[in-house]
């Protein structure tokens, strides 16, 4: 039980990292397409 719990938060945990950069990337891309790509 107790390692099934650990499984599942290390999951959840891998996915929001991975959203988090995800949406970073995003908002990184989309202020560069904004500015012209000069920073």
């Amino acid at each position: 039980m107790l390692l099934v719990g650990t499984r599942n938060l290390s999951l959840s945990f891998f996915c929001h990292v991975f959203l988090y950069f995800r949406t970073q990337v995003f908002r990184a891309q989309s202020m560069i397409r904004r500015k012209g790509v000069d920073f």
